[in-house]
């Protein structure tokens, strides 16, 4: 049974949890939150909340185990690497006890050196890497850069519909690069066809696309978004085969792909007209 409470904050205490289009596992995993996350608490029960993401407004539910209920000590830094080991002390050989991912918030008390490098004890959790940390208020300066931390040509994360922890699927991936540069991104790709960057109208074989155009695919089958990574390669996290992950490809193969699935046609082309690639 739910209960409205009278305004309740929280944020996310483990290091990722699912939001589900219902109270239950087996219902639709819509996305996920982050270590740190802040969010509004809807309605409260003993297994379940309904919660509204600060990041993204984003609306569902989350198990109540999973949430630090009430006021909390403010994020100070950043997780900046694709991922970062927890140790329960600021010594490399000691034990692991947990994994940071991508963007997540933490709190840090302080800093020591080690001769690895300095370790920064994170509250409520244990000591972490400070090479893995930016600041809270540090924003990257080539949004395509953290895009491929996630993959390469070589070797990318494997594709997870909603996840944006450990597994992508390709808006999660975007706005993950976003976060980390300080630009304003909604969760799904629908939406950041709206609202990233300006539409721009192009060559139609492509030619002049730049490092950083975002192309959309909005309309027949399924959604789509990759992202230049220079005038002919493309970021692009995909479930199809033979992929199933996050890889740097001919934007040519991934037209090709597209159309095969039944997708059809690039619909959008937006370019973010700020944004000077490093």
């Amino acid at each position: 049974m739910f209960k409205t409470p009278t305004q309740i904050r929280g944020r996310v205490g483990v290091s990722f949890t699912g939001i589900y289009r219902d109270p239950s596992i087996d219902s639709a995993l819509e996305t996920q939150a982050l270590f740190g996350e802040s969010l509004a608490i809807v309605k409260t029960s003993q297994d379940w909340l309904q919660v509204v993401t600060d990041l993204d407004e984003y609306s569902g539910y989350m198990k109540t185990s999973d949430v630090i209920q009430g006021l909390s000590e403010a994020a100070t830094h950043r997780v900046s690497e694709r991922t970062a080991g927890i140790y329960n002390q600021s010594d490399f050989k000691k034990r692991i006890t947990g994994t940071l991912y991508l963007n997540s918030l933490v709190t840090v008390v302080r800093t020591v050196k080690t001769p690895e490098g300095p370790m920064c004890e994170v509250h409520g959790l244990g000591w972490v890497f400070a090479r893995r940390l930016v600041p809270i208020g540090y924003k990257a300066p080539d949004f395509v850069s953290e895009l491929l931390k996630l993959g390469d040509a070589e070797q990318g994360v494997e594709y997870g519909w909603g996840w944006r922890s450990s597994l992508f699927d390709c808006s999660s991936a975007v706005q993950s690069a976003c976060i980390a540069a300080g630009i304003p991104c909604p969760r799904d790709s629908m939406p950041q066809s709206k609202m990233l960057g300006k539409p721009v109208t192009v060559a139609v074989d492509y030619s002049d696309l730049r490092r950083g155009d975002l192309l959309f695919w909005t309309e027949l089958k399924g959604r789509h978004v990759v992202v230049m990574v220079d005038s002919k390669n493309c970021f692009n996290v995909t479930v199809a085969e033979p992929y199933g992950r996050a890889i740097v490809q001919p934007l040519a193969q991934v037209i090709f792909d597209q159309q095969r699935n039944g997708n059809g046609q690039i619909t959008i082309v937006r370019r973010l007209h700020d944004y000077r690639p490093t």
